[in-house]
């Protein structure tokens, strides 16, 4: 589940993760005490109960998606279980400021408790790199004991809930998942060790070796290959390489994760400081026309949607959702229909009112 809205997730690297070989919080684990520097919304949990803590940032976009989730989650559950978001890795020199910021532009959107970590970074250490966990957001239910039950997207919570609820959740199947994916992702973060030195070798200007070791990083597993593909797309933009085009070509008529790859590049380039608005206009317009993954066509329908393309980004929306309907990962997500379909009708209303004038 935490794969859907993955496009800007942060990488262990990123957030300074220490990768050991098993993570020491994993369900079944009593879970680390709630500290926060101070709480923006609500308050501290004040008995055990059943919980859900997550966590996320002011600047992360799959955050700001899941929050409005978590709002109707808490609604759906008052009194039975409560929820607290807690705000890690933040990026600015006056956190609370841009937290308090967030949390009121949000408003009923985000109606849980809400705090953010403390200067010491107690949650993110003991919490997130204690669990392993790369990206946020990130979500932890907790039982009435204190007991670890499940971590994951918060996208993903529904089923898992309703069982914690019922007392039937299957806290040693999820630990065993857990580990599994950090044994999956430590083989991974191998890769990426040896792509940096490969990009090394481009950036210092010994692009034909750096190539090699590019191609032979990717022969590697399919995991590796994105991460090959990511470099390059990065490096090929940075440095104006003509390869570039000839790259995104290639990924256009690659599977959903080729595909994702181009909708992150369209859709950060445009949200960027100083992005390239012709490359994510190009980008966007190439998942329209031939794009067939249901989130790369989400992403670039959002895409047109902010270069004012409204009709564009509408036929996309269309195709993301009719798309939905055969992949076995989403066509179940009726969250994720409903904010498609939102997207689609604001954007023929927006097209509308342009053609009028």
């Amino acid at each position: 589940m935490k794969t859907y809205f993955a496009l800007i997730l942060s990488s262990a690297a990123a957030m300074g993760f220490a990768i050991g070989d098993e993570p020491a919080l994993l369900p079944g684990n009593t879970a680390p005490k709630v500290d926060v520097s101070v709480w923006v919304k609500g308050s501290a949990p004040k008995a055990p109960g059943l919980r859900v803590v997550e966590f996320w940032a002011t600047w992360c976009a799959p955050c700001k998606t899941s929050i409005p989730h978590l709002t109707e989650l808490a609604h759906t559950y008052k009194g039975k279980i409560d929820f607290y978001g807690i705000s890690v890795f933040e990026r600015v020199p006056n956190i609370p400021a841009a937290v308090n910021k967030f949390v009121a532009e949000m408003g009923d959107k985000m109606d849980y408790n809400v705090g953010i970590d403390t200067t010491g970074k107690f949650m993110a250490m003991n919490w997130m790199e204690a669990a392993q966990q790369h990206g946020i957001p990130t979500a932890f239910i907790i039982d009435a004991n204190d007991k670890v039950l499940w971590v994951g997207h918060p996208l993903g919570l529904d089923f898992p809930l309703k069982h914690a609820l019922a007392g039937t959740l299957d806290w040693k199947k999820e630990r065993e998942q857990a580990i599994k994916n950090a044994a999956s992702f430590r083989k991974s973060n191998e890769g990426r060790r040896e792509a940096k030195l490969a990009v090394d070798l481009y950036e210092s200007g010994h692009v034909a070796e750096a190539e090699k070791e590019f191609d032979r990083i990717a022969a590697g597993n399919e995991n590796d290959r994105q991460l090959i593909q990511a470099q390059r797309m990065r490096l090929y933009i940075a440095h104006k390489d003509p390869k570039r085009d000839a790259l995104i070509s290639k990924l256009i008529v690659g599977g959903s994760g080729d595909q994702s790859l181009l909708a992150q590049v369209g859709y950060t380039q445009f949200t960027a400081i100083k992005g390239d608005l012709e490359l994510a206009k190009t980008v966007a317009i190439l998942l329209a026309a031939k794009g067939t993954d249901t989130i790369a066509l989400y992403y670039a329908a959002l895409t047109l949607a902010k270069l004012d393309m409204h009709k564009q980004a509408a036929e996309t929306a269309e195709k993301s959702l009719v798309a939905c309907a055969g992949d076995k990962r989403m066509s179940k997500n009726a969250k994720f229909k409903e904010t498609v379909t939102t997207l689609r009708d604001e954007e023929l209303g927006k097209a509308k009112t342009v053609k009028k004038h």
